[in-house]
Order: structure tokens, then C-alpha cells, then sequence
């Protein structure tokens, strides 16, 4: 088998996951259609549950936690980065509370994990959140804004190991009646295989009940879908471009019709 000479990461818990394996300089893509038949914005927690798509539908998983609402996350401790994992610029990690506030305060449901492949840890995650204040292009513009503060990164593990963070631009989906944003983000580590350092970074790997998660190989790229439609904001992010769409997709149309309902 073919040495490989880095190790590419990305970091755990939510907010630490939706920086990482998601954050990037961002495409927002404009609603070209009526909304007329939108006739509320809001979403109960019932139907923000059903957004999400259940997990027999999806891709095998290896390790799954949820469906779990936000304040159950916040409860056991998901929305927090390890102090052994340091994001510079800080906001490469906090972003998205930095706009929307403490997650464990607003209602929702999410599940992640990861995936089943053959040579790589597939991490995942399925976010659906309503936003008192409007999930709108006003609420994207602001996490571009905070997203833009960490364009390039760096991520170091245990204070010894450090790897790159970057982000790239990436057109989001044309979804009906809601705004959306696309991001590709990368984390590398570059480590000699055999070294202590690379041993370090392992360890980073998820096993049950933690919250780190670490992909093997030489580049971990990570496509992350935002929505926002009415009050309600979609988060989807999976290593697979067309799984990501592909569920963003479902979980838009379920809005939709909840909306309508």
C-alpha cells in the first residue's frame, strides 16, 4: 500500500465541525422564485425533526449520534472544542455562533457521524435550526462576513501538530423560495507515517463517544450546503458533493412543504 505522507483533519463537535469541514469563502445563490405560497415562516420542533432525513435512506454509517434536538447536543457537551484542539483564527471554530448565538439556546435537531468507506472516514452532518430573527441573505451575508476572517487557518492538536486550514468558493444550489451558501474546506496535516506526529494525529480519529473526528488520507475536503428559508436554516455537510446536494435538496423540500402546510 501506498505511504502517505499527511494526514488531513477535521475538527468534532459542531461548531469546530462546521468551520472546518465546511468553512470557505462563500457563494450565496439568489432565489429566482415566487413565494407566494409560503404561508408561514416558522417551523414547529415536530416538523423541524422530520426535515431531516432519516438515516436508513442515507449511506451506511459507522458511528452515528442523533437525531438529538440542539439542547440535547449543548447538554452532552457538542458544541464545544476540546481545549487539545486550537483553531487560529479562533473564528475558524466559532463562526457560526458568533451570528446565530449559542446553539444549545435555539431550538432544532441535527445528527452526525460518520460514514462507511473503504479508505477514509466519511464524516457527516444534518443540521435543521430556526432562526427567530429571520433565516434570510441579510443572516448569510453575516456568516460570509465571519467565514472571510478565516479564509486560511491552522488547527494544532495537543499543542504539538499542527496542520493547514484553507477554504475555496463553491456554487450553491438554486432552491426554491430560500437562499443558500456553498463551502468547500480542507484540513492537512502534513506528517511522516511511522512518526510520533503522525501517531498524534490518529488519535484525532473518532472512535464511539468522541468527539473528534480525523479523516485518513492525503486531503480531507469537505462540502457543506447552508439553506435558509422563512425562520429556518439548513446545515449540510458531507465529504461527497452529490450526497450533500442530494440531501440538501430533500431536506429543502421538506421545509417547503412544512411551510405550506
Amino acid at each position: 500500500m501506498r505511504k502517505q505522507r499527511k494526514l488531513a483533519g477535521w475538527g468534532i463537535a459542531l461548531v469546530a465541525m462546521a468551520a472546518v469541514i465546511s468553512a470557505g469563502t462563500v457563494y450565496a445563490a439568489g432565489d429566482t422564485f415566487t413565494t407566494e405560497a409560503v404561508v408561514k415562516s416558522a417551523l414547529n420542533s415536530q416538523e423541524m425533526r422530520s426535515v431531516l432525513v432519516n438515516l436508513a435512506d442515507q449511506p451506511e454509517t459507522r458511528f452515528v449520534r442523533g437525531p438529538l434536538t440542539l439542547k440535547e447536543a449543548a447538554a452532552n457537551n457538542a458544541f464545544g472544542a476540546p481545549a487539545n484542539m486550537v483553531f487560529k483564527p479562533k473564528s475558524c471554530a466559532t463562526y457560526l455562533e458568533e451570528v446565530v448565538g449559542e446553539l444549545g439556546d435555539l431550538d432544532g435537531w441535527l445528527q452526525y457521524g460518520s460514514r462507511v468507506s473503504p479508505n477514509r472516514l466519511d464524516n457527516f452532518i444534518q443540521v435543521v435550526v430556526h432562526i427567530p430573527t429571520g433565516a434570510d441573505e441579510a443572516l448569510l451575508n453575516k456568516i460570509r462576513e465571519r467565514v472571510n476572517t478565516c479564509k486560511t487557518g491552522v488547527l494544532t492538536l495537543d499543542g504539538r501538530v499542527s496542520g493547514d486550514i484553507t477554504y475555496t468558493e463553491r456554487k450553491g444550489l438554486e432552491l426554491q423560495g430560500a437562499k443558500t451558501l456553498a463551502f468547500n474546506g480542507r484540513t492537512t496535516f502534513d506528517v511522516e507515517p511511522g512518526s510520533w506526529q503522525y501517531d498524534l494525529v490518529r488519535r484525532f480519529e473518532m472512535p464511539p463517544d468522541a468527539q473528534l473526528l480525523v479523516d485518513n488520507q492525503i486531503e480531507c475536503v469537505s462540502q457543506a450546503n447552508y439553506v435558509a428559508q422563512g425562520q429556518t436554516l439548513i446545515l449540510v455537510q458531507e465529504a461527497d458533493l452529490s450526497l450533500a446536494n442530494k440531501l440538501t435538496e430533500q431536506m429543502h423540500s421538506r421545509v417547503s412543504a412544512a411551510l405550506r402546510s
